[in-house]
């Protein structure tokens, strides 16, 4: 898909995180909590070690992740993502699609 095919309203949207994260040196490490927001999955979770799965991402993951303020565009996340990693991440916008999705999927972000 080129950037032509990329919805424009794809383009101007603006992700926006929508979970707690830490950063391991230079990546981003995504913490999902194990049991969600009912009843039983918060008593659970008192009594656990680990409360979160932690999804660590790459470089370029990471790159994007920090850029999932709500205001940075997902066309602003890919020129910077050219700019950075240059031919490692073509095609950028086909690239960004599948990570977004995933991301959306999981409740990882929001749109705004």
């Amino acid at each position: 898909m080129s950037k032509e095919q990329i919805s424009e309203a794809f383009l101007a949207a603006a992700p926006k995180r929508n979970r707690e994260w830490q950063e391991s040196g230079d990546l981003a490490v995504i913490l999902i909590p194990k049991f969600g927001n009912h009843f039983f999955g918060k008593w659970l979770i008192t009594k656990m070690k680990s409360p979160n799965f932690r999804l660590k991402l790459d470089e370029v993951g990471s790159f994007v992740w920090k850029h999932c303020d709500g205001s940075t565009t997902v066309k602003d996340i890919g020129q910077g993502l050219a700019a950075e990693f240059g031919e490692k991440v073509d095609p950028v916008y086909d690239r960004l699609n599948l990570f977004f999705a995933s991301l959306n999927k999981n409740k990882s972000i929001t749109w705004v």
